[in-house]
């Protein structure tokens, strides 16, 4: 392991190929690399279309197909998602640097964010996915009650199917997330996983306050 992670270091170029396949076969690899090589190629992209990703994903939550229509849908997502979707990450990054030099962190905001963009790559890829359901399901995804189950055996093995590789996705970036947060703190993986979660207290109990000084 250590012969293979010097002969790793020692190779100071990899090409794109090369890289992005350490993001599946060595993760730690990967993330090391783009970090000590201040490598950002389609960083920015990356960062609209994790934006786009978690827009569709808050549709579907919010059972958004419920009241709107499906192009309405489409183009909020994507509109909105890509215009804020960075502003989000930005922010995030801002919260997890911060909360993790409580537990001894080394990170910076923009080493983070970077972080982020790329972990985010499996997310991208299973929007394709939500775009092959609407093809298939139109808004009926985005409803609470939406009608995606019929008689047809293989429709439904399909659906079912594309559901899990969203979910197997949607892990396999939060494995990242991890990894690439622990790469970029310098500390295990424990302290990157205390560091997610420290950073949703930060968002979640300013909103609960606020909410229960709303409704008093």
């Amino acid at each position: 392991m250590e012969e293979h992670f010097s002969e790793f270091e020692e190779k100071k170029h990899l090409t794109n190929k090369e890289l992005f396949s350490k993001l599946v076969s060595a993760p730690q690899d990967f993330f090391e690399y783009i970090i000590k090589n201040k490598y950002e190629e389609s960083f920015k992209l990356l960062l609209v279309l994790a934006g786009i990703s978690n827009a569709f994903d808050r549709a579907s939550m919010r059972d958004l197909g419920d009241t709107k229509s499906l192009i309405y849908i489409i183009i909020n997502c994507i509109f909105f998602g890509s215009l804020f979707g960075w502003i989000t990450y930005s922010i995030y990054s801002s919260i997890l640097s911060w909360t993790g030099k409580w537990i001894g962190g080394k990170g910076n905001k923009n080493t983070i964010l970077k972080v982020l963009a790329y972990a985010s790559i499996p997310s991208i890829i299973g929007t394709l996915i939500v775009f092959f359901q609407i093809g298939i399901y139109g808004a009926e995804i985005f409803k609470s009650d939406g009608e995606v189950l019929s008689d047809n055996i293989i429709l439904n093995i399909v659906f079912y199917l594309s559901l899990f590789l969203e979910f197997g996705f949607g892990l396999w970036t939060l494995f990242l997330y991890v990894i690439g947060i622990s790469k970029a703190q310098q500390f295990s993986i424990w302290k990157a996983i205390l560091n997610l979660f420290l950073s949703l207290f930060v968002i979640i109990i300013p909103i609960m306050l606020i909410f229960f000084i709303l409704n008093r």
